[in-house]
């Protein structure tokens, strides 16, 4: 396999003194010029990697890698015809300069551009494959074969060799492909411009829950596909189930939202085993004069984009005559049309639309629209998102200066932004390390956190209330360095709360009032949940004089599957309530909804795994409207003599673990552990005698597994339990 290559012209000299005098960049440590590009626009990346033959050493250390920045600015790409055919051409919106990039094989010239989302270009080769590759780490992934899509099948001529495909049109009447009558006769290269109108993506590709969906022609019918899936899925739950225009996907609720030629908009759930339909916007219309796009706004609304056309050039090519932008209302079920958007440009076409401001990008006009497919020699590609967080941090700000590492070089002269940037990229401990090493320094970590910017992979840390320090300060003892660090958090003290468990690097606690609260000691974001009385058996108790003093906790009554209000509640005080249940929709489907011991969320299927104290395992899929459940383990076992754990192995296993206990001193301590492997297919479990070298965590937190190989401290195929001790709780995110 070959290397991925970037084209440009490499300096011969070394790089030219910068504006920090005495400081010679070239010999910046290698290691830290690849966190570096890691951090940079793909534009600058590109430029970065030509300056001299240290750098550009480094840059493809960096591409090898697949290191690239989050958040690269706007480009156009496009194959230019003064360069080589696999050579794409990125046209920087911000600099208004080219950048070249040699793209995997196929070569780039041949292939038939869908459209890009999250970074990534979505193109069909000359044989119709569809292929997502990313511009900037020239990363590639096939999706499925076109013979897998429901109305596709491969074309044979006269003596057996395939040479093409044949296209099936869709009988309205049976809502199924008409095989009976001749089918479309397509070339391999013809083939992409009838399968693939629109292509949308439900997230990077390279993050391993991806979904795509493609808008497919004839009758304009919607198909996805997983990546990593073997074939396509046709959604085909009703008779309404064609003529789509456009369609997008959101990242709040995890659907995907269709819009039809009449306006109608439907939502589509594909995160369970079939997808579900919902329509959202009827609009009782059959009239379809335009084209029709559905849009995101920056605040969650969805948009209408009606695009009229006409035709020139003796009406071989069509262009875009007038374009009307409506916002969804959802609530009033009507479309209201918009007359700006607030200084911003829309970007409509081959792409999946989204907005730019115009404040960013002098050269568009605000409360226009883009269409990029009105000229096909190019298109637009995005990557980019708006948020704003603030956040501190708390250190022992040393009073020295950084003393060089490097013969030569004061690295208390780094220019700040790039202090920031490196800051960006380091783990937990090593971020908190490096703000206390001198004033400029200090200074930049600062702002790193109140930008919130964080590595998304920090090394696991203990984290506890150190009676040294301040109530509010946690301490963060880490597995990898064995040192401790400090971090202030918000109000209300660290010490005063009741830590629940962790989980995605995120504490979750409960404070006096027993309110939940979600804290992330890296960023020190905080995020309330609803209080504890939005709990179907919860209520608020009030004293004597009508002052609340604590929450009332009804008992269910099995027989009628409710709760019970006649009988007298249990009374707690406004810190015992926080033992209790943390869900506020009630999870209520039939008389199995009780006795839970444990629960864990999938993120493969998008569904949660709950495990009964009997040990039965049930699946929840709340991404619809109501919950839904599924029996995937009945164990036919009413015996209830332990405490149950449901783990995810790293192979993506169900795992149950099975705690017993002793007590020592009015304290319960664990006396056996057993571990068994979930099997599904033939009903039953297999004990497990090892972890493949793997230490588990159960307790407090979300169960996990670390390699012992990587924490020389652990002993390989033992389970700790972290909530033998009641003193700190282990919080972690990673992922392997």
């Amino acid at each position: 396999m070959e290397e991925p290559a970037v084209t440009g012209e490499l300096l011969e000299q070394e790089a030219p003194s910068s504006s920090t005098s005495g400081v010679n960049w070239s010999q910046l440590p290698a290691d830290l010029l690849v966190c570096i590009f890691g951090v940079l626009e793909v534009p600058d990346i590109f430029t970065s990697g030509v300056v001299c033959r240290a750098w550009h050493a480094s840059f493809l250390e960096a591409r090898r890698l697949g290191i690239c920045s989050s958040n690269p600015g706007p480009c156009l790409v496009f194959s230019s015809g003064d360069r080589d055919p696999s050579v794409a051409t990125l046209h920087s919106l911000t600099t208004g300069k080219n950048y070249y990039v040699t793209m995997p094989d196929p070569p780039f010239r041949t292939r038939y551009i869908v459209g890009s989302s999250h970074g990534w270009l979505i193109t069909a080769d000359e044989r119709s494959n569809l292929l997502l590759v990313n511009p900037a780490t020239q990363a590639q992934i096939p999706m499925p074969p076109p013979e897998t899509i429901a109305n596709v099948r491969i074309r044979c001529n006269g003596e057996g060799v395939p040479h093409g495909y044949d296209l099936f049109r869709m009988d309205m009447s049976s809502r199924d492909f008409d095989t009976e009558t001749e089918p479309d006769d397509l070339s391999w290269e013809e083939g992409r411009f009838y399968f693939y109108m629109r292509v949308v993506l439900s997230a990077d590709p390279s993050s391993g829950n991806c979904t795509v969906m493609i808008l497919h022609l004839l009758r304009n019918l919607l198909f996805f596909a997983r990546v990593g899936d073997t074939h396509w899925t046709w959604i085909n739950v009703n008779e309404l189930c064609w003529n789509y225009h456009d369609v997008l996907y959101n990242d709040d609720d995890r659907l995907f939202y269709a819009i039809r030629g009449n306006g109608d908009v439907h939502a589509i759930n594909t995160n369970g085993p079939s997808p579900i339909l919902r329509v959202v916007l009827d609009a009782k219309s059959s009239l379809v004069d335009c084209a029709k796009y559905i849009v995101l706004s920056e605040l969650g609304d969805l948009l209408q984009v009606w695009r009229y056309h006409h035709y020139v050039n003796n009406n071989e090519e069509r262009r875009t005559s007038e374009l009307v932008v409506y916002k969804v209302d959802l609530v009033e079920h009507k479309l209201v049309e918009l007359e700006d958007f607030e200084g911003h440009a829309l970007f409509i076409g081959f792409n999946s639309s989204f907005f730019l401001r115009e404040e960013d990008f002098p050269m568009l006009t605000p409360n226009s629209v883009y269409c990029t497919d009105d000229t096909v020699t190019y298109i637009c590609y995005s990557r980019f998102g708006f948020r704003e967080v603030s956040s501190s941090v708390t250190g022992e700000l040393l009073e020295h200066e950084a003393p060089p590492s490097t013969p030569g070089l004061d690295w208390s002269q780094l220019p700040a932004d790039l202090r920031i940037r490196i800051f960006g990229t380091l783990e937990i401990p090593d971020i908190f390390s490096s703000g206390v090493v001198c004033r400029s320094w200090h200074a930049s970590y600062l702002e790193a956190r109140r930008l919130g910017i964080c590595s998304s992979n920090p090394g696991p840390c203990l984290v506890f209330s150190s009676c040294d320090r301040d109530p509010s300060v946690a301490t963060l003892n880490s597995l990898t360095t064995g040192k401790d660090y400090y971090v202030t958090m918000p109000d209300p003290p660290f010490r005063a709360r009741y830590i629940v468990g962790s989980s995605h690097g995120w504490l979750i606690t409960a404070y006096e009032r027993s309110n939940l609260l979600l804290v992330n000691p890296a960023t020190q974001a905080q995020i309330t949940m609803p209080p504890p009385e939005t709990i179907a058996n919860v209520r608020i108790c009030c004293n004597g004089e009508g002052v609340p003093d604590g929450y009332d906790l009804f008992t269910m009554d099995m027989s009628s599957r409710d709760f019970d209000t006649e009988t007298e509640p249990d009374d707690l005080s406004w810190e015992e309530g926080r033992v209790g249940d943390t869900h506020w929709t009630w999870i209520d489907v039939d008389e199995l909804y009780c006795c839970y011991h444990d629960v864990l969320y999938k993120d493969d299927d998008r569904l949660f795994y709950a495990i009964r104290d009997t040990g039965d395992v049930h699946a929840i899929d709340t991404n619809g409207p109501s919950p839904m459940l599924r029996v995937v383990l009945d164990t036919k076992n009413s015996l209830v003599n332990n405490t149950k754990y449901i783990v995810l192995s790293e192979s993506g296993d169900l795992l149950q673990v099975r705690r017993y206990y002793k007590h020592v001193n009015n304290d319960r301590r664990t006396r056996e552990l057993i571990v068994y492997k979930v099997d599904l297919v033939e009903q039953k479990l297999a004990e497990l005698k090892d972890f493949d070298g793997r230490a588990l965590f159960i307790g407090f937190n979300s169960s996990f597994f670390l390699r012992a190989e990587d924490f020389p401290m652990l002993t390989p195929n033992s389970v700790y339990c972290t909530d033998d001790s009641m003193e700190y709780i282990y919080c972690v995110r990673f992922g392997f």
